[in-house]
């Protein structure tokens, strides 16, 4: 290798091994020193080891077996710390002075570090020797009951409400209520309980005790009037909040019904359903097809074209009023079929104030009442098989069945026979 030196170095903590060719040595030749840790100076006593012979002193060279070995017990010697656990390196047969350190004098009892629980004034169990001041003590926060008991229920109480109403543009109602609800938005809503009051001397102002800790939606509602929600956090720090109500007089709600060529189709009923609680009201359209809800409190409701236990449109239409108003979009009715009926006695005479019942086996009812000439006219029922009732206090009860065509209107003759 001439005089170049290659050097290949192995580290631990008690053996450096030193590997290569330099000059005067055979290129087999090593030096193995002692040292008493990783980082210290050799100790005096430290031997060196030669192994292999001087060049020209021994032919051949010599086997690889032992270096090989040597190097296994420096990577060894590196590992140890990781490989020996904690407790066998103090307490097992591997403890005393290493290889090369001098021996060490045995500790008493008081020279043993002492191992503290954390959050304690004392000091830790430290890596330090005997005697070192550095070792250092963890402070850990402590929560109080008190605090730990916030953090699991921060809801955990009661508190009141308090507060005063108003009408606006109207006089103040004489009778009204107030409607605490679990709130739709705020945090602990399912704390919260549902309470109503009734108010019949038309107090203005109000105070409710008792609630639990939870968020609310309150609101104040009068006949015709309606209330504009407040919503309020009941908790620690708001334990008797002051709200400020406001009703308002109640909308309305309107809209066209029409054809697919848009001609207004008349006499079209249209149910409006209250929600949740599911009160109904229904109307029927006028002559341009327009219906019209007055008094309509703000809230959800839901739209049925036809009567909600035989609507003629399956879709129901969903609805979130406010006042003052709302024009709904106009609603298209595909084709129906329409029937004309006439009821007579045996002599053909017509007879008035007969009450007509229908109902098609695919949707569609209607009650109608014959007029002067006998008469009844009924459109928009859906096309397939109509139960026709006829009653009357003067005549026999009948019943008929009849086969309607979408598109078409059916004429009949119905004729009831005297009790």
């Amino acid at each position: 290798m001439g005089g170049q030196e290659t050097r290949y170095v192995l580290v631990s903590g008690l053996i450096t091994v030193r590997l290569g060719e330099a000059r005067g040595l055979g290129p087999f030749e090593s030096k193995v020193e002692r040292t008493g840790g990783l980082g210290r100076k050799a100790h005096k006593d430290s031997r060196k080891v030669s192994i292999g012979t001087r060049r020209g002193k021994r032919a051949g060279r010599i086997p690889l077996l032992p270096l090989a070995l040597l190097a296994l017990l420096a990577l060894a010697a590196l590992l140890s710390p990781w490989l020996i656990p904690e407790g066998s390196r103090r307490g097992g047969a591997l403890e005393g002075p290493g290889v090369g350190e001098p021996e060490r004098s045995p500790r008493t009892v008081a020279d043993q570090p002492r191992r503290t629980p954390i959050g304690s004034d004392g000091p830790t169990s430290g890596a330090g020797t005997a005697g070192d001041s550095s070792s250092t003590s963890l402070q850990l926060p402590v929560s109080t009951g008190s605090e730990r008991s916030e953090q699991r229920d921060p809801f955990e109480g009661t508190g009141m409400l308090r507060g005063h109403v108003q009408a606006r543009g109207v006089d103040f109602p004489k009778n009204w209520k107030l409607l605490i609800r679990p709130s739709r938005t705020l945090m602990g809503r399912e704390h919260a309980v549902e309470r109503t009051l009734i108010f019949e001397r038309g107090e203005e102002d109000f105070t409710v005790k008792g609630l639990p800790f939870a968020g609310y939606d309150i609101e104040a509602k009068g006949a015709g009037l309606n209330g504009r929600v407040a919503s309020v956090l009941l908790r620690k720090g708001n334990e008797a909040p002051f709200i400020n109500l406001i009703m308002v007089p109640a909308g309305f709600l309107e809209g066209v019904i029409t054809d697919a060529a848009g001609a207004p189709q008349e006499d079209v009923p249209i149910t409006l359903v209250e929600m949740p609680e599911g009160g109904t009201r229904t109307v029927r359209t006028d002559l341009t097809g327009t219906y019209r809800f007055d008094k309509v409190l703000d809230g959800p409701y839901e739209l049925i074209v036809g009567l909600p236990e035989s609507p003629l449109l399956r879709e129901r239409k969903s609805i979130l009023f406010r006042s003052p108003s709302l024009s709904f979009p106009n609603i298209e009715l595909p084709p129906f079929a329409g029937i004309d009926v006439r009821v007579s006695d045996d002599l053909n005479r017509s007879i008035p104030g007969v009450e007509v019942r229908g109902s098609g086996t695919s949707g569609g009812s209607f009650t109608k009442t014959t007029d002067a000439g006998g008469w009844i006219h009924v459109r928009h029922v859906p096309e397939g098989r109509l139960r026709l009732s006829f009653s009357h206090p003067d005549y026999k009860s009948s019943r008929a069945h009849i086969e309607l065509k979408k598109g078409e209107i059916t004429r009949h003759h119905w004729v009831l026979s005297e009790r």
